[in-house]
């Protein structure tokens, strides 16, 4: 594809409009992600809608008449994208609009040191990028936060000891315990060990059992928990909405084994690497390190490599990380009509400029030193961009790239601007 860029650029970029692509996965929702883009449903399951410059799916940009992906963009003109404060070779970050139709696989993303020695491996054992049994993709971590447009459901992290002890002591006071494999019911037996680190090995035991069952005894174990769990119970509940999305599967202990949490629209949830997490249900603005390194143990048509995942979880009792909005940074423009979602994610900053509280004249957004990505959402939403001396308009479902080379913009419209970016 010849570029606009081949023979040079002389004057800067401006804001350009950008165009997603939508990943059919299984577990992805009929209609959701074309009712918020305000799209025709393709009538499949439609999982997620990626903005940014993966190598294996990059967004279009729209450059004077041409369309080009992102990547290819941002290789030819790199300062003028990326800016030149940094040393960046690639957008951090990826944007994605998730639409949960059944519940996601039992998952863990690596550390950036852990994905950089699982892709070196893969590649010295010449498993290629594309195959169904590769685990890592890419040689990049991918901390997440997910931000629900609808009241969301997920699993995140190792519940309290004493909480996995209960759950697992009420399957076993139960006619069915018998069910439960001898490493899984000596979690329930005894006090909540006060070392978390013993706790954690306690359960990586546990739980390879648990993945190198048969499948009859899998699903004798599933079983066994469903009729010893009654579904009028938040964990039963859970448990028998996995069991009926994954029949036969015995990792839906994970219902007993994990934090369940319920967000409504404006809470988030990060999870950084070494967190065991699912999302089970809802829909919402996702924003991560750009990468597709996910390491799966079970709830999945897809390839399961329960050995990694365990060797890099971190199986420590810990809370959901959930992230409640703060204002930008005061004194500026945008203090009063932006809530900011902070991480410790070095790479990625997710915020939501309210369009219903900027003033009819606009306001001005500075927009930092590096790149960012805007998705416009909500009923009736539309906004007016302003800089320099371009203009350019958005309708519901509509995205821009921002280059670094455009130091600010002015806004005024209606509805919610999703903004991902670079942290302050």
């Amino acid at each position: 594809m010849s570029s606009p860029l081949a023979t040079g650029l002389d004057a800067a970029l401006g804001i350009l409009p950008l165009h997603g692509t939508v990943q059919e996965y299984a577990w992805g929702a009929q209609g959701t992600l074309a009712r918020l883009l305000d799209r025709t449903p393709s009538g499949k399951p439609e999982a997620e809608y990626w903005l940014g410059a993966h190598p294996a799916s990059p967004s279009l940009v729209e450059l004077d008449g041409s369309i080009l992906p992102l990547d290819q963009l941002i290789a030819e003109a790199p300062t003028q994208t990326l800016g030149a404060g940094r040393a960046r070779h690639s957008l951090p970050f990826l944007l994605k609009l998730l639409a949960v139709g059944r519940p996601l696989s039992l998952q863990v993303h690596p550390s950036k040191k852990q994905a950089e020695a699982g892709f070196d491996r893969e590649q010295d054992a010449g498993v290629p990028l594309d195959a169904g049994h590769r685990s890592y993709r890419d040689r990049n971590h991918k901390p997440e936060v997910l931000l629900p447009l609808e009241p969301t459901t997920a699993m995140s992290g190792v519940r309290q000891p004493e909480e996995v002890g209960a759950a697992l002591a009420s399957v076993a006071a139960a006619a069915a315990g018998a069910a439960l494999p001898p490493s899984l019911a000596d979690l329930g037996l005894g006090e909540a060990p006060p070392d978390p680190a013993h706790w954690a090995a306690r359960l990586a035991k546990a739980l390879r059992g648990v993945f190198s069952l048969s499948a009859d005894a899998g699903a004798a174990l599933q079983r066994g928990l469903c009729e010893s769990l009654p579904a009028d119970t938040p964990t039963g509940a859970l448990l028998h909405q996995l069991a009926a999305a994954f029949p036969g599967d015995p990792t839906v202990v994970a219902a007993l084994l994990l934090n369940q949490v319920t967000l409504q629209p404006g809470e988030a949830l990060y999870s950084g690497a070494g967190t065991l997490h699912a999302y089970v249900s809802g829909a919402g603005v996702e924003l991560m390190a750009s990468s597709d390194n996910v390491l799966r143990a079970g709830l999945t048509p897809k390839h399961i490599d329960a050995d990694e995942l365990l060797a890099i979880a971190d199986l420590r009792p810990s809370p959901p990380q959930t992230v409640t909005p703060g204002p930008a940074a005061p004194g500026t423009a945008a203090g009063s009509i932006e809530s900011v979602y902070r991480t410790p994610a070095q790479e990625f900053q997710l915020s939501v400029v309210h369009l219903a509280q900027v003033p009819p004249r606009g306001a001005d957004i500075p927009s930092g030193d590096g790149p960012e990505i805007l998705l416009l959402l909500g009923d009736d939403a539309r906004v007016q961009l302003r800089w320099g001396d371009g203009e350019l308009e958005l309708s519901r479902g509509g995205a821009v790239f921002v280059p670094a080379a455009v130091d600010a913009y002015q806004i005024a419209g209606a509805g919610e601007l999703y903004r991902a970016r670079l942290p302050n």
